[in-house]
């Protein structure tokens, strides 16, 4: 029963930590090198994250610089650039990749808060996933009705706490994306 207490409390710890990580690729306060994080490469025949091809720099708030480490590959990663679907326009500058990033937009910073609340969303539904899981498997280990409660209670009190974090999280969130 601990055992499954336990793994419930770490799987809803992961739970945030991934909603943290998916709202960091949610930047409205322009150019950050965080916005070609996810951004993979084909670098001899294998697919390479971006970050570990170049160093990428944000001038001001409304550019980024690519230094491929690696001066052949600047046209494959242009063309990476292109398909991700960021909206981004690189431009070859010489042994560099300039990418103007547009200003932000009213409209653009709704969108990014709805993003965040769909996010926000997807995390309370793992939550809940977990809650019932582990639930089943208490339910499964034929305990006595207190001990089940209990472990029920306990696995709900985590549930309750991670939901609050992630609305906490969002909303903190979202008040950033429409205050700049």
């Amino acid at each position: 029963m601990e055992q499954i207490i336990q793994t419930t409390e770490q799987k809803l710890n992961s739970v945030i930590e991934l909603l943290n990580e998916k709202l960091s690729f949610i930047i409205a306060t322009g150019a950050n090198p965080l916005m070609l994080k996810n951004i993979q490469v084909k670098y001899y025949e294998t697919m390479t994250p971006l970050v570990q091809m170049a160093n990428i720099k944000s001038l001001n708030p409304s550019m980024l610089i690519v230094i491929p480490f690696d001066k052949e590959m600047i046209k494959d990663i242009i063309e990476s650039i292109h398909k991700s679907n960021s909206g981004l326009n690189p431009v070859e500058e010489g042994d560099s990749i300039k990418i103007i990033i547009p200003p932000m937009t009213s409209d653009k910073r709704e969108i990014f808060a709805k993003e965040a609340k769909r996010i926000g969303e997807e995390s309370r539904i793992q939550v809940r996933n977990i809650r019932t899981n582990s639930n089943k498997k208490i339910k499964s280990l034929n305990l006595s009705e207190n001990e089940e409660r209990f472990a029920e209670e306990k696995i709900q009190k985590f549930v309750d706490l991670k939901n609050k974090d992630i609305e906490q999280i969002i909303k903190i969130k979202i008040k950033s994306l429409l205050s700049l």
